[in-house]
């Protein structure tokens, strides 16, 4: 079991490596990608993976400084709300350098208003 946590660990940097960032929104804080390659379509909910790289280090509501964070949401494109899968906070840029914070999974749906990041998200998820 040791052995196949310190392959994983090792696998999941190469992960974010890997993947095909598109930028999806640029703000004056902050710049967004999404992976197209990430989403995962079942019915009307459609997962995928996000990475938003902050122009200037952040703290989290914890006090935790970081840059940027990477998450995989899930979005339903009948009804304009979305949930958290897995949502980390990275001390570098472009989800790269130390983990600094995890944050649970949304135990439920929360709404996606229009003009915020998590519409932009939404709406490209579910073209």
């Amino acid at each position: 079991m040791k052995t196949y946590t310190l392959i994983l660990a090792l696998a999941l940097p190469a992960f974010n490596a890997a993947a095909a960032w598109e930028i999806v929104n640029e703000h004056a804080e902050y710049v967004a990608y999404v992976d197209r390659a990430s989403i995962a379509r079942n019915g009307d909910l459609v997962r995928m993976d996000d990475l938003v790289d902050f122009k200037v280090r952040r703290v989290s509501p914890y006090g935790i400084q970081h840059q940027s964070s990477l998450a995989q949401s899930e979005f339903d494109c009948r009804a304009p709300r979305m949930r958290t899968v897995t949502f980390v906070l990275h001390a570098g840029p472009m989800g790269e350098g130390e983990v600094v914070e995890e944050v649970a999974p949304s135990s439920g749906w929360m709404p996606v208003f229009d003009g915020t990041l998590l519409h932009t998200l939404r709406t490209f998820a579910c073209r």
